[in-house]
């Protein structure tokens, strides 16, 4: 599954692409495209889903990272959850 996604960081919209790349039971992995690289992020959102547990937010890391900010990498997990909860 891909998605684009869009961000404001420091008055700029940032233009993402966003693929899932691993799914299961408990974990599920997207690879964030931006023109100068990629970040992986990881979730638990399965696993949450899976016991029944629909209303609490899941856990985002980022598994491989460029020195991104943390408020950043919330905003693109905002982004990613907006998309995927469709």
């Amino acid at each position: 599954m891909t998605f684009p996604i869009e961000i404001r960081h420091d008055g700029q919209s940032l233009r993402l692409v966003v693929e899932q790349v691993f799914l299961d039971k408990q974990v599920e992995r997207y690879k964030v495209l931006a023109k100068n690289g990629h970040i992986i992020l990881e979730s638990n959102r399965p696993m949450l889903r899976n016991r029944g547990l629909k209303s609490k937010p899941p856990i985002w890391k980022a598994v491989e990272s460029h020195n991104l900010s943390a408020y950043v990498l919330d905003k693109i997990y905002e982004a990613i959850m907006k998309q995927v909860d469709k």
